[in-house]
């Protein structure tokens, strides 16, 4: 570190900036067995910390950014976004603390975890909303929001708060962490990866850690498809940067910025899409004690643990800066869709033609089991001593932890570490005489719910939850988009089935036991066959 670090740090400060993402950032040391770098060691810089709003890097930017003239004197604000978009949820909250008005231009994208609820808090409170079908529909019907700084008597927010003055926010982290390191308490990373979306963190934080004077090579793992984030459009940001820091800080030459390297191979099918290395890194980020989702930061930490496993640096450390927000729950206004257009309460799941089971099973059932084969079983609780028909052990306590979630207080039914045991079993049972097709899907919701809860913002898989969180998450999975709203309904019923199969259990759910038929049934499949022949007795009576 040089003199002149401090003084570029001191005059940034300096400039007119909202005050947000005051602390330094947080970088911390991770060790865990799920991100073993063999000979390196990995450090994140945690932007999930920065306050206020919700945290992520988008405090950095707009701290600049609004505080501009061009943004701090109008009344109204206008953006645009992806229906999951942590950018609009970021500026919906920036509007909202400083009494502005945001109009939220939402363009559909593939949902993923989280993606609804950041729809439903941008609709409840930024000021007003269009929808386009995708990002080519809206680039053709509001070019403005693209191509000009206003649109009618609103300010443009660029896409992900990319413009010059927004990038002095990255730039000053990018500083901050450089003083760390030149004060020894961060080792000198041989390499930085971030997310490259529209691509202002991945050059502020390049010029920020270069006018820190630190070595190294800055990877932008492209979460867009490449020719949104070419080496033309690289270039054009470093320069818009350059001139806005020479400006500001009153020097015609500038240390250089670090090199960028973008690293193209984690984009997947594009912007939105997530690969199942970004699912399994994400797993891995969390398993070690950070948040991170499949579409940006996912990639990048893909791309990461990739170019460990090939030895692409010498052994040395490793910077992963982490852009996410941090992951809670976000509010709502009760009926936020009922304002929706009918094309997206259709894919949203919402109204209109209700999708069909299979489309859950090929929808959830894939990125469940991408999820469950990396290995997290040590965090699931499992039946011991479990010696299923058809489930096996993490199975059976996906279920155990159901029945206690939603089962009604009730004397034990089964061993006392183990008490809805009996009613497990009797799923099992039915599961068992069901065809094959039908088993692979129960196995694969199975899989969905002991997962969701681990890309949704927990630390944990569903049966590790505490009991009420439990229940929280069922009724989460029963408010979500068609696909989880299934897993849903196929939770409860599996759990209400094997319920009623217990005599013991009977009273409290209010059930009398099961109407005797008067005349013979047509014949059924054996797995469905829940009704008793005629002149039998119910067996609750029978016993009592």
């Amino acid at each position: 570190m040089t003199d002149n670090t401090l003084t570029f740090l001191a005059s940034l400060e300096a400039e007119p900036r909202l005050g947000w993402a005051q602390a330094a950032p947080v970088v911390q040391k991770i060790d865990s067995p799920t991100l073993d770098l063999g000979a390196q060691s990995l450090w994140v810089v945690r932007d999930d910390a920065t306050t206020p709003l919700l945290g992520g890097s988008k405090v950095r930017k707009l701290d600049y950014l609004l505080a501009d003239p061009q943004f701090c004197n109008v009344e109204r604000l206008a953006t645009m976004g992806a229906i999951g978009s942590g950018h609009l949820v970021a500026c919906t909250a920036a509007a909202q603390l400083l009494g502005k008005s945001l109009e939220a231009h939402v363009f559909w994208e593939p949902l993923t975890a989280g993606a609804v609820d950041s729809l439903g808090y941008v609709v409840s409170y930024s000021t007003a909303q269009t929808f386009y079908r995708g990002r080519v529909a809206l680039a053709l019907t509001a070019p403005s929001l693209l191509l000009r700084s206003t649109r009618g008597a609103s300010q443009v927010i660029p896409a992900g708060g990319t413009h010059p003055v927004g990038m002095l926010g990255m730039v000053r982290g990018g500083l901050q962490v450089g003083v760390r390191i030149a004060n020894g308490e961060i080792p000198v990373p041989s390499a930085v990866y971030v997310a490259f979306g529209s691509g202002g963190t991945a050059v502020g934080l390049a010029a920020g850690l270069g006018l820190a004077g630190v070595k190294t090579t800055v990877f932008g793992v492209l979460a867009v498809e490449p020719i949104l984030a070419s080496s033309h459009r690289l270039r054009s940001l470093q320069n818009q940067l350059r001139r806005e820091l020479c400006a500001r800080l009153g020097s015609p030459s500038l240390p250089a910025a670090c090199a960028i390297v973008l690293d193209r191979a984690q984009v997947g099918r594009g912007y939105g899409w997530p690969t199942p290395a970004a699912l399994t890194a994400v797993e891995s980020a969390q398993d070690a004690g950070f948040p991170a989702e499949p579409v940006y930061t996912g990639k990048a930490l893909a791309a990461l643990l990739d170019h460990a496993r090939r030895h692409v640096h010498e052994p040395n450390t490793v910077l992963f800066w982490n852009t996410v927000r941090r992951p809670q729950a976000l509010p709502s206004r009760a009926n936020w869709d009922a304002s929706l257009p009918s094309w997206l309460r259709n894919r949203l799941g919402l109204g209109g033609k209700t999708q069909p089971r299979r489309k859950f099973v090929v929808g959830m059932g894939l990125a469940a089991v991408a999820l469950t084969a990396i290995g997290r079983q040590h965090l699931a609780v499992e039946l011991s001593n479990w010696h299923g028909q058809s489930l096996d052990k993490q199975q059976a306590g996906t279920l155990h932890a159901a029945c206690e979630a939603l089962l009604p207080p009730l004397p034990p039914v089964g061993p006392a570490a183990w008490p809805w045991l009996p009613v497990v079993e009797a799923i099992d049972n039915y599961v068992s005489k069901m065809p094959a097709y039908l088993r692979k899907d129960v196995a694969l919701l199975l899989a969905c719910v002991a997962d969701t809860p681990m890309i949704s913002g927990h630390f944990a898989p569903f049966s590790g939850l505490a009991r009420e969180s439990r229940l929280i998450f069922v009724q989460w999975l029963g408010r979500q988009p068609q696909l989880l709203r299934d897993a849903h309904v196929g939770l409860v019923s599996l759990v209400m089935l094997g319920a009623y199969q217990l005599p013991q259990t009977w009273a409290a759910l209010a059930y009398s036991g099961p109407l005797v038929a008067s005349q013979p049934r047509p014949p059924r499949p054996s797995w469905d066959r829940l009704h008793a022949p005629p002149g039998s007795l119910p067996a609750g009576l029978a016993i009592g």
